[in-house]
């Protein structure tokens, strides 16, 4: 996503609306529908992470690691989604996660995908090694990986214990909404971390069908993503989604944006909502 300028306008009267003018470069189609074509890849000189197009548009768990680290996490969101009549409707989203999840473990869920579909043939099983894996989505602070490794097995425990619940999600393949659930994956690992042998991720069959979709799933840049904080990072899968299909984003409702996009407690106050925000943004 080539962005050229930034605008932010909080209104304190009604309902607080967010009005965007980040610009991106406009795609040939200018569809809202979620049917609408894939996302262009980027640059190949550039390392991509991949993100299913439903599941940017909502936070999957609180920012907070205090009220996300929790054993389990049961969170309820939502996004809206416009019909074929041009409607936006709300679509409720429950995640119950048994360990719990954290914000951070989004960075590894997309660049997972991205490595995934990125082999010669593409399977929803990944077989590598965490030294590859890490070093791949730049995550790997030392060649020797020691730390990195315990984490790295922590936030797969986590993703892995996570199921989706959406009674209306959009599915790209058959272009309907549909009652589902599912997960994001599994993994069958080596007892210790020094071992050699390579680890096996399988990614849920439903999220992998999603992602296989034409129109179900955008790539992005992943080393911009990685320097973002959390909140901001949530913010620029949903923008990089928007600018890709309209040269200029929709008004958004701050306190949606705010809580049910960007994951930021039900409880802030609008003061203290639309100052986290404008730190999101710029």
């Amino acid at each position: 996503m080539r962005v050229l300028r930034q605008a932010v306008v909080l209104s304190d009267t009604g309902a607080p609306l967010l009005s965007s003018a980040l610009m991106a470069t406009p795609s040939p189609a200018n569809s809202n529908q979620e049917s609408a074509q894939s996302i262009r890849p980027p640059s190949k000189r550039r390392t991509s992470g991949l993100a299913q197009l439903s599941l940017v548009e909502h936070a999957l768990c609180p920012l907070d690691d205090k009220l996300s680290l929790v054993r389990p996490l049961v969170f309820e969101t939502g996004y809206f989604r416009s019909d074929r009549h041009g409607h936006a409707r709300y679509i409720p989203v429950r995640v119950v996660a048994n360990e719990g999840l954290s914000a951070s473990d989004e960075l590894y869920l997309w660049g997972l995908l991205a490595l995934a579909f990125s082999q010669p043939e593409p399977t929803l099983e990944l077989w590598a090694t965490p030294h590859w894996i890490l070093k791949s989505l730049g995550c790997l602070e030392s060649s020797k990986g020691g730390r990195n490794y315990v984490l790295f097995r922590q936030m797969l425990r986590r993703l892995a214990g996570a199921v989706y619940y959406c009674e209306r999600f959009y599915d790209p393949v058959r272009q309907c909404e549909r009652d589902r659930a599912f997960g994001f994956l599994k993994y069958d690992l080596p007892t210790s971390d020094d071992s050699s042998r390579a680890w096996r991720i399988v990614f849920d069959p439903l999220l992998w069908e999603y992602c296989q979709a034409k129109g179900g799933r955008m790539a992005f840049d992943l080393p911009t993503y990685r320097q973002l904080d959390p909140a901001t990072r949530r913010l620029f899968l949903l923008l990089t989604k928007i600018f890709w299909r309209r040269p200029v984003s929709p008004n958004f409702d701050v306190w949606h944006l705010a809580v049910h996009a960007l994951g930021f407690s039900s409880t802030l106050i609008m003061r203290d909502i639309k100052v986290k925000l404008t730190r999101a943004i710029r």
